[in-house]
């Protein structure tokens, strides 16, 4: 397929830089949002006809929420709203609170991503620790998902944080984040499980893909829950053993 990358649509916000580019991507024909100075792919969607999300972290989240059946969901980070848009269009049943800063991400995911408000996704401009501070609501699961220039907001990684996310869970609730990390000792994974597995009885980490190296980093959705949980993602999730010699740090 020879198809050249164009930028359809750039611009900088009082939070960040944005471009939405139209590429191929894993050899699929897709429109990228791109943030930062070091252009993150932040989003993004197919523009071919197949069901199935762009990025393999959020196919497992698809998967995770396939199988968990979650009727309220928040989600920290927005970014082009493609999992709550997929979401919504999949299920009837289920609603989005999306905890997002940047106001003008709304208007480009309306503009470029094919995302339509709905009742049940209630776009919040606020920041994730604000926002866990002064809500009374309790969810089936948060899916945690902020980036900022490629690094995870070190609020997220505070012990502060991590019981703020477990007192908005309703009793039998869990916790979804995508963990971009590779598996040594001082990787962020690591740090996230030394501060998060305190507040919960079971914690599982999921290849979002194929490729799991030690010393590069790669998608990982880290599940948490007080309450027993069964999933069967794509991609098992890493036993003691396959973890190597990194497992004293790990689990």
């Amino acid at each position: 397929m020879n198809i050249s990358r164009r930028i359809v649509f750039e611009t900088e916000t009082d939070i960040e830089e944005y471009q939405v580019i139209e590429e191929i991507y894993t050899n699929r024909y897709s429109r990228i949002l791109y943030s930062g100075k070091d252009k993150t792919a932040q989003s993004g969607i197919p523009l071919d006809s197949k069901d199935l999300m762009l990025f393999e972290y959020n196919q497992r989240l698809v998967e995770l929420i396939s199988q968990s059946k979650p009727k309220k969901i928040l989600a920290i980070g927005g970014g082009a709203l493609t999992l709550p848009s997929y979401i919504s269009k999949k299920y009837q049943d289920i609603h989005f609170d999306v905890i997002e800063p940047d106001k003008q991400l709304e208007k480009i995911a309306s503009e470029y991503f094919n995302y339509s408000a709905s009742d049940r996704v209630v776009i919040i401009n606020d920041y994730g620790l604000h926002y866990l501070k002064k809500t009374r609501k309790s969810y089936d699961l948060i899916i945690i998902d902020a980036y900022l220039d490629n690094q995870m907001p070190n609020e997220i990684m505070t012990k502060k944080f991590a019981k703020l996310v477990v007192s908005a869970l309703n009793i039998k609730g869990a916790v979804a984040l995508n963990v971009i990390s590779s598996l040594q000792a001082d990787s962020a994974i690591n740090q996230i499980h030394r501060t998060y597995s305190k507040n919960f009885k079971i914690a599982k980490l999921y290849p979002a893909g194929p490729d799991k190296t030690f010393y590069y980093p790669t998608n990982y959705i880290y599940v948490l829950s007080n309450y027993p949980f069964k999933l069967r993602l794509k991609y098992p999730a890493l036993s003691l053993e396959s973890l190597g010699n990194y497992t004293t740090q790990l689990f």
